[in-house]
């Protein structure tokens, strides 16, 4: 069921960019569990969520 979820979201998604779709071909070549890794559809939503949120950087640097 999972993964016919991951399907669809993928193809109504948003395309991600080409280096992201091939750092993930390389990751799935390199790895046997890429899977647990980030994904194109990880990578869609991210790339929704900042266009959404519109993120701004601090002028003051926190570190923790």
């Amino acid at each position: 069921m999972a993964a016919t979820v991951t399907e669809y979201c993928t193809n109504v998604s948003d395309d991600v960019s080409s280096d992201m779709d091939e750092l993930w071909d390389w990751t799935c070549g390199q790895f046997e569990d890429a899977d647990k890794m980030s994904s194109p559809l990880q990578g869609a939503t991210m790339k929704f969520l900042a266009s959404l949120l519109k993120p701004k950087r601090s002028k003051h640097r926190q570190v923790f």
